[in-house]
């Protein structure tokens, strides 16, 4: 058996990410600067969210009874929703894990690309 320590990590994150937004909305409406302390922990929780996502999907591949329920006992606890719900927050969830691991890992891509023109610009002015 594999676990399913790293499906705890993404979900976990994911939840707490989505009941944060739903905290600030429910606030005034709207997501704006002073909301910001709210998602501290959420953006210093990402890498850890981003280095577990390639593994979740083996460990649900591997997922067992007992498994499965304390995942279900996770999203009723963080969300409030029903029993019935869970399957549909649980994907959500994992959709929105895999669109912030692949927009992190675009963005950090792309921070490299730039880095490597500027010093190439670098390199083709000074010679």
């Amino acid at each position: 058996m594999k676990g399913i320590t790293n499906i705890l990590i993404v979900l976990a994150w994911c939840l707490d990410t989505f009941m944060d937004i739903r905290k600030s909305k429910e606030d005034d409406g709207s997501i704006d600067f002073k909301d910001a302390p709210r998602f501290i922990d959420n953006i210093t929780q990402m890498p850890g969210m981003i280095k577990a996502a390639p593994e979740i999907l083996d460990e649900a591949l591997d997922l067992d009874g007992e498994e499965a329920e304390e995942i279900a006992k996770l999203v009723i606890e963080k969300t409030g929703c029903h029993r019935s719900e869970v399957k549909l927050v649980i994907r959500k969830a994992m959709q929105t894990a895999y669109a912030t691991s692949h927009c992190v890992k675009t963005g950090l891509e792309l921070a490299e690309v730039v880095s490597a023109l500027k010093n190439s610009t670098k390199e083709i002015v000074n010679d």
